[in-house]
């Protein structure tokens, strides 16, 4: 009697929250500039990813379901004028404590989405000060109906993961080349995305520890006011910059190079594609 009843009680929760889930998903991720994480967050509910029929089919599998993609050789650029050029935004943000999951609008997957403060930016739209949002194509959940207070508790997760292993954290700061996702891609990431590899290239991680404590705190959400103070933090210190996506073309020549020369390398492109125009550098 309790399988029974716990049944139809996950049947009617099912039932009446995906009645309209495709139409919540179509709202919170719809491309328009003015969406935020709390957008989403408000609309794509833990209850409601739970709900879905994402959910619901690894509760049938009764295991966890792993979602591996492997981005097509042919969608990376060799060079970083190349990727520049095929950006909307190339911008240096500060580390993001605001992101969420969803579910992609096709229905298929999870995308990860995160709220960054523009630090500095080289091309685009966006100046200092300003709050973007973009999408990872991956994501964590767990799609159990019980209460859980850890990953290890259960195997009813599903996990969308691009690139499979070869993607390490991305923890820190972040020189981002984004564009728009356009045609079928925005049955995946319907917002900003990374330029090239299928959504994965494009993001360059200063490394930075979350141990740093002091001036480091400037960085962390880039509060009202920081600005300035974040971006003298990072050109005082020594850091480095981490290509997330092992197999990215440009992993070999970016990875571990100081940020000093890596930003003078990003700003050399931008004066070589005309964009010197645009960048605006607050110290």
């Amino acid at each position: 009697m309790k399988i029974i009843t716990r049944n139809l009680v996950e049947a009617i929760l099912i039932a009446v929250v995906t009645a309209g889930l495709g139409f919540a998903q179509e709202a919170a991720l719809s491309p328009v500039p003015d969406k935020r994480v709390k957008d989403i967050r408000t609309v794509q509910t833990p209850q409601v990813i739970q709900a879905s029929p994402l959910c619901q089919q690894v509760r049938e599998i009764g295991h966890h379901v792993r979602h591996i993609h492997e981005a097509a050789p042919e969608t990376f650029e060799s060079d970083l004028a190349s990727l520049m050029e095929k950006s909307d935004e190339v911008v240096l943000v500060g580390f993001s404590p605001t992101s969420t999951t969803a579910i992609t609008p096709s229905g298929e997957d999870l995308a990860n989405y995160s709220d960054v403060t523009v630090l500095r930016t080289w091309k685009g739209a966006h100046k200092v000060g300003d709050t973007l949002t973009f999408g990872m194509p991956m994501g964590n959940f767990l799609c159990s109906l019980k209460p859980q207070t850890s990953w290890g508790e259960s195997d009813l997760s599903l996990q969308t993961r691009a690139g499979g292993l070869d993607w390490k954290d991305s923890y820190g700061p972040q020189i981002l080349f984004l564009r728009w996702s356009k045609t079928d891609e925005t049955q995946f990431i319907p917002s900003f995305r990374l330029t090239a590899g299928d959504g994965i290239q494009g993001m360059f991680v200063i490394r930075f520890s979350p141990t740093l404590g002091g001036d480091s705190r400037y960085c962390n959400g880039v509060l009202d006011g920081s600005v300035e103070k974040c971006n003298a933090f990072l050109e005082n210190g020594q850091f480095s910059v981490s290509v997330p996506y092992r197999l990215d073309p440009l992993f070999k020549k970016y990875n571990g190079m100081p940020l000093s020369n890596f930003l003078k390398e990003v700003q050399a492109t931008a004066d070589s594609l005309g964009y010197a125009a645009s960048s605006a550098v607050t110290k």
